[in-house]
């Protein structure tokens, strides 16, 4: 029998949490999906494919605390890494070199133009994870369909963008406003920030996830100002035709 792996002790892993990419990119991540049929017992979290810019063996570390200054990472306050590598990359979705000014890529896949990447937890830290969204007791509890949301409905956020990064209160509570929905994408009039990237969308109404936090447009349309992204709706639907048959892990 091959020895098993030796479980990681430390703080919780969850959606909201901060990860750097390759020692320098922060992002954020948004929520745990549960591996079915072939790929039952796995576990994921999510960021945005733009934070990991193509490279399919990024080191991905996790961070907890805020607590001093980074040196590596624009200026945000870092904790410590609590877990180092404790996961890899599963799969990465197409995006253009239009959002945030990250580099094209293209998996060759028609269809996937969703800024969406999926980690596979390595077994050590699994014990470690759980699906609440840090600061956000009891949510997600299910999946936003687009049928069940209307313009104006409130969004809730929990991220490290570099505004918000270093006050708990901040990154946890930073809010939006749906502007549209459907079954693949969203817009809201938002708060996003560098280092938001990759995180969670919470539906406040429903207490689900609705989106994943992506780019962010300014110009003379409507609204103005406006953050958009792929839905979990969405990206459930595409990775499980791709070979990735998951369930979002609900609080």
């Amino acid at each position: 029998m091959l020895p098993q792996p030796v479980e990681a002790a430390g703080p919780t892993i969850q959606p909201g949490d901060m990860i750097i990419i390759n020692g320098s990119e922060v992002c954020t991540l948004n929520f745990v999906f549960d591996g079915t049929g072939a790929l039952a017992g796995k576990v994921y979290v999510g960021t945005a494919a733009h934070c990991i810019a193509g490279d399919r063996s990024a080191t991905l570390d996790h961070v907890t605390g805020i607590s001093q200054q980074g040196t590596n990472n624009g200026g945000y306050l870092l904790g410590h890494t609590d877990a180092a590598s404790f996961a890899t990359v599963a799969y990465i979705g197409d995006y253009g070199d239009s959002v945030n000014g990250g580099t094209s890529v293209e998996n060759g896949i028609p269809g996937t133009q969703l800024d969406f990447a999926l980690l596979e937890v390595k077994p050590a830290y699994v014990s470690r994870v759980v699906g609440e969204v840090r600061g956000h007791p009891g949510m997600p509890s299910g999946v936003t369909h687009y049928t069940e949301t209307s313009l104006g409905d409130p969004l809730l956020h929990s991220g490290h963008g570099v505004a918000y990064s270093d006050v708990q209160v901040l990154r946890e509570n930073h809010v939006g406003v749906l502007y549209s929905d459907t079954p693949t994408s969203y817009v809201e009039v938002g708060s996003t920030v560098p280092g938001d990237s990759g995180g969670p969308i919470l539906h406040e109404p429903t207490g689900k996830a609705l989106g994943i936090v992506s780019g962010s447009v300014a110009g003379v349309q409507l609204p103005p100002y406006q953050d958009n992204g792929p839905t979990v709706e969405g990206v459930l639907a595409e990775i499980g035709g791709l070979g990735f048959p998951v369930t979002l892990r609900t609080a």
